[in-house]
């Protein structure tokens, strides 16, 4: 099952959008100590939330790693919402969307 079906399937309701913000800092204590890395070595953070088409949060997650052990790839697809003759039409959630992270 795809992400946005266990996501539907889990809370019923269907995601509209996704806001994700991702940036590299300094480690924290815990990171280090949980990564095994150094303090000052840098990790990537990222903070996700989805989102239905009211704009109400359905999910948030907070993500991190040592920043030399990610790789990232992103493949989205969209298809709009409404008549593919409007240009300005809202789109819908990706029906095919894949990340790979490397660690």
């Amino acid at each position: 099952m795809s992400w946005p079906g266990a996501v539907q399937q889990v809370t019923g309701r269907t995601i509209h959008t996704v806001q994700q913000h991702t940036q590299a800092r300094g480690a924290s204590p815990f990171e280090a100590s949980t990564f095994g890395i150094r303090d000052s070595a840098a990790v990537l953070v990222s903070h996700l939330t989805t989102y239905d088409g009211a704009h109400q949060p359905i999910e948030h997650s907070r993500f991190a790693w040592p920043a030399d052990a990610v790789q990232i790839s992103t493949n989205t697809a969209t298809q709009p919402t409404a008549s593919p003759s409007s240009a300005d039409a809202p789109r819908a959630w990706p029906h095919s969307a894949s990340s790979t992270t490397t660690t």
